[in-house]
């Protein structure tokens, strides 16, 4: 590590993040990225093991077309979809509760109109003016409520203090004054926004009070009307018509009309947050599009570098758990036939979303049926705007070329280290960071050590650096490795043997390595009859 050397061990377990130790074996807040640069590490069977793997090999794929991840644009837009969906949701379920209050209008009135063949309406007419102001009032109370409310949730948040946390750095830095400039514009902006909180706040009070005194000056102005219409109520209760649950009625419907604007009102939100989202998902499908152009141009430059015998083609990942986990959070019950439909190969959460709008007979062209069907379409634009914000996304294939009439075989026909090769020759050409390999002839075939792993090596001499630690001697030999490091142990900790460090020209690395590595000097003069080393 520069400027200083020093020592640092990275340590991983299986199903734990690497984790950095200094030269006492204590824990550091180092990544291993930060003390050994782009370097890629490979444990002993880590490459056989990620041959089960689409997802992964499609990202070790993408390394040919200098990608190391996904878009980050594509984790932007899907949480901007998110905030989109909870949006629409909250504003659908206010809707839902207005319209809820709007369909008892009907009701209302039709319980009214058994009054027409009384005297109730006639007497009453002046006092429904009276119940539609005080409707009027209540509606506007409601409105700045629901202001207060989300100036109290905004009031919560962390954003306006995190303003006024000190910039580290700026005391004593060469050019503090300019840095201080930064610091002095949050702090300007926290005193603004800090204000304006204040001032939101005191307007709602201002209006809360301005709405009340109205109210009061209308009860104060109207008290002689609602005097004579008490009279008017006492005649009618002696005669025995019931006026006040008429006039409950009455100031019942004169509250759900004066809602009706705010229905409105949600009705054109819902349309400007619906065609953001369309907007987003354009945007979204745009990227996905580019992302699997991406990986077409990765493998074919995966294909030219490996020379045909490693041949990749793109293919769906057999992944689909993050849709799984969407569906479960939705759909109760047996899922069968959901998960069959899921699992196809030409399956998108895209093509399922539109089902699921087109309905029953959408669906059953899916496979899916009967309670699972229903319970597909009780789950409704919840579940369809999560699924199509979701990608099954691209993995690769990858396929070995065998001597022979055998031709290309999928990794599901090869033996564990075939399938080992197969990676390792897309690993070789896949970048020129470092390389650090742990026994990879524990899982190569050895015939194909020989043909392709072995000439891909010495290719690559002087284009990229490769650490191998390994007991065979074709990967050292005929690899025609730079350097040779001869290994021993005292059961504990491995150490460079005395002359084992330099080429294979040098006598006693010579006989160290023809001592260790397998086969032993008979080997070597094999390997010097054969190949002219």
């Amino acid at each position: 590590m520069s400027p200083t050397p020093k020592s640092f061990t990275i340590r991983r377990e299986v199903n734990h993040q690497p984790v950095v130790l200094d030269a006492s074996g204590s824990i550091t807040s180092f990544a291993p990225s930060d003390v050994i640069g782009s370097v890629e590490v490979f444990g002993q069977h880590e490459l056989a093991e990620l041959a089960g793997d689409s997802a992964s090999i499609a990202r070790l794929v993408q390394r040919f077309a200098g990608s190391d991840g996904d878009d980050p644009n594509l984790e932007e837009l899907r949480e901007k979809l998110r905030a989109n969906r909870e949006d629409l949701k909250q504003v659908e379920t206010d809707k839902a509760k207005l319209e809820g209050e709007q369909t008892q209008a009907d009701r209302l009135e039709e319980q009214l109109n058994r009054y027409q063949e009384t005297d109730v309406p006639g007497k009453l007419q002046g006092h429904q003016r009276l119940a539609l102001d005080e409707a009027v009032f209540r509606e506007a109370l409601t409105r700045v409520k629901a202001v207060e409310t989300a100036l109290k949730q905004d009031q919560k948040s962390s954003w306006l203090n995190d303003l006024v946390a000190p910039l580290d750095n700026i005391d004593g830095a060469p050019q503090a004054d300019h840095l201080s400039r930064a610091s002095d514009a949050m702090s300007t902006l926290h005193v603004t926004l800090a204000k304006l909180r204040k001032v939101a706040s005191a307007a709602v009070e201002t209006a809360r009070i301005a709405i009340t005194a109205a109210q009061s000056d209308w009860s104060e102005a109207t008290s002689a009307e609602k005097d004579a219409y008490a009279e008017v109520l006492r005649q009618l209760s002696d005669e025995g018509l019931n006026p006040g649950q008429y006039i409950a009625k009455r100031e019942e419907l004169a509250g759900i009309k004066a809602a009706k604007p705010r229905l409105e009102q949600k009705e054109k939100e819902i349309k400007r947050l619906l065609d953001k989202r369309t907007g987003l998902l354009n945007r979204l499908r745009n990227c996905e599009t580019a992302a699997t152009e991406g990986l077409h141009d990765a493998i074919q430059s995966a294909n030219e570098a490996t020379g045909g015998v490693v041949v990749v083609k793109p293919t769906p990942t057999k992944d689909r758990s993050n849709v799984a986990n969407v569906i479960k959070s939705h759909v109760s019950g047996q899922r069968t036939q959901i998960m069959a439909a899921v699992n196809s190969p030409d399956f998108t959460p895209v093509a399922l979303a539109e089902a699921i709008r087109g309905g029953s007979e959408a669906l059953e062209k899916l496979g899916i049926k009967g309670s699972q069907l229903t319970h597909m379409l009780e789950a409704g634009d919840e579940l369809v705007r999560e699924l199509e914000e979701l990608t099954v996304g691209l993995g690769v294939e990858v396929l070995l070329k065998m001597d022979g009439v055998q031709g290309l075989r999928g990794m599901d026909q090869l033996s564990k280290g075939q399938r080992a090769t197969a990676l390792l020759l897309l690993l070789l050409g896949a970048s020129d960071a470092p390389l650090i390999i742990d026994h990879p002839e524990d899982d190569l075939d050895n015939n194909f050590v020989y043909q392709g792993v072995v000439r891909r090596l010495r290719e690559l001499k002087g284009k990229r650096q490769i650490v191998a630690s390994t007991h065979n001697a074709n990967v050292p030999v005929l690899g025609d490795a730079e350097l040779i490091v001869v290994l021993e142990s005292d059961g504990r900790h491995g150490r460079p043997a005395e002359g084992g460090i330099g080429s294979l020209d040098e006598r006693s690395v010579r006989s160290l390595a023809e001592n260790i590595l397998e086969g032993g000097p008979a080997a070597f003069n094999a390997r010097q009859h054969l190949y002219g080393f």
